[in-house]
């Protein structure tokens, strides 16, 4: 995760960050959504909605563009 990001509440509830999520700087992360396992999120997204695994996010509010996740961002020692 960088600097910059903001993970935020909505209805008293916060998001769920999954395993390998790679966060962009100036992301903000809102309401009870699930951000899934390799998941990157793209600098200065405004994630609404939920994720899912392997999808790469970008945009104000985020889209999907991509499944390609974050492996060329976060390395998982057991995966290379």
């Amino acid at each position: 995760m960088c600097h910059g990001v903001t993970f935020g509440q909505r209805a008293g509830k916060y998001p769920t960050i999954g395993d390998y999520v790679y966060i962009s700087p100036g992301a903000c992360i809102i309401g009870d959504i699930k951000i899934g396992n390799h998941v990157l999120i793209g600098p200065n997204a405004v994630v609404t909605e939920s994720v899912p695994d392997h999808g790469v996010v970008i945009g104000n509010p985020a889209q999907v563009i991509s499944n390609k996740g974050s492996r060329k961002y976060i390395r998982n020692p057991f995966h290379g």
